[in-house]
């Protein structure tokens, strides 16, 4: 969810669009509070939107990394996969460890009642592992039951390898083509749900509205990106990027329509959210700067862990959680903001820097194998 533009998995802050980081950050928090509501005694209705934001930030920042190299052949598809995987699996792994072990302390220390078997809860925390959904636990249709957050990052992974696989062929056409069929399609549902805040339930239909809902977003950052020059030119150039962060605020602080929601819903994702990314990509600078890299280096850790690191401290507190909301939230929010910060320094960037040397070096060893056996045919 962080920039893409380094290959050994790195990015140096000249390769990041700050603000758009800082929005990330901040639309990381949103989430935190959607799935910590003991910490809240408000909701923020339309944060689930963040999501949303995510698909588009994310096909902008990977156009702006792997456009350009993939279609010059200088990342195959199968370097882009494992370049993905190596950005998200650490962090992604962590996270699940903390929650299995979360969900046991749940059940041996807590008095949690099991939702289903010992053997079922393994099984789902294998598949959980394997970044694939699972249905295990009764009572429970969410697809990664174990922490809700997951849903995203498995179809952004689906939409991801589409992207690779169909880079040749997206032209204008085709992208627009693509962001029509699935912004009909999320609204439908959307229309169908009452809001946007659909696509991670186990069943068929649900399953395709996530596709839909990722493909919409992430198809709509690739085209931002390819066009941000001409977009731009609609927009007013002069209007601080701290307008973009505004409007994204404004959004996922919004309150419900109630049986407008799903139109307001889509003009959120379909103009609002590309309006915001493309005002605040237009500088990279600010006196802000640090503070917004830093927030969005913050993001994917938050984004994985607030679920089951705010489950196991409100279980260890118990009512005085509700009792000293928001405050309680806000102590949360400042813990997840420096344990991310922390985990991104000392555990996943080495992690992933050591992965794709080791990636590196396995392609080079390759090469001088295939090199070497071309040299000896031709000897022949």
């Amino acid at each position: 969810m962080t920039q893409e533009a380094a290959r050994d998995g790195r990015s140096t802050d000249a390769d990041r669009f700050a603000f758009l980081d800082g929005i990330r950050g901040i639309a990381a928090l949103f989430v935190m509070t959607r799935h910590t509501r003991a910490y809240w005694p408000f909701e923020f209705y339309r944060s689930y939107l963040a999501v949303d934001l995510f698909f588009i930030l994310s096909g902008f920042v990977i156009a702006h990394a792997y456009d350009k190299r993939i279609a010059t052949k200088r990342v195959s598809i199968g370097g882009f996969a494992a370049s993905r995987i190596i950005r998200l699996y650490p962090m992604y792994f962590l996270s699940v460890v903390v929650s299995a072990l979360v969900l046991f302390a749940q059940l041996l220390f807590f008095g949690a009642h099991p939702a289903a078997s010992i053997s079922n809860i393994l099984l789902m925390i294998v598949f959980t592992f394997a970044f694939l959904p699972s249905h295990f636990l009764a009572g429970d249709y969410h697809m990664f039951p174990l922490n809700y957050p997951y849903w995203s990052l498995f179809f952004e992974l689906v939409i991801n390898a589409v992207y690779a696989t169909i880079h040749r062929y997206l032209s204008a056409a085709v992208l627009m083509l693509i962001i029509v069929i699935s912004f009909a399609y999320t609204a439908r549902s959307a229309i169908k749900r009452g809001n946007l805040d659909t696509g991670f339930i186990w069943t068929l239909g649900m399953f395709a509205t996530g596709v839909m809902r990722t493909a919409l977003g992430f198809f709509m950052g690739v085209f931002l990106y390819r066009f941000r020059a001409t977009l731009s030119k609609w927009l007013i150039r002069r209007l601080s990027p701290w307008f973009g962060v505004l409007v994204v605020v404004a959004v996922l602080y919004s309150e419900s329509a109630e049986g407008l929601n799903p139109l307001v819903d889509m003009l959120c994702v379909g103009v609002l959210f590309p309006i915001a990314v493309l005002i605040a990509a237009n500088s990279r600078t600010s006196k802000l700067e640090s503070i917004l890299l830093w927030l969005g280096s913050a993001s994917y850790p938050i984004y994985v862990l607030h679920q089951p690191v705010g489950a196991l401290i409100r279980n260890i507190f118990g009512a005085r959680i509700e009792l000293y909301a928001p405050w309680s939230g806000c102590l949360l929010a400042v813990f997840l903001c420096w344990l991310s910060i922390q985990l991104e320094r000392y555990y996943d960037i080495p992690i992933r820097q050591r992965l794709s040397a080791m990636v590196r070096k396995r392609r080079t060893q390759r090469a001088a194998v295939g090199a070497a056996g071309a040299a000896t045919s031709s000897r022949d």
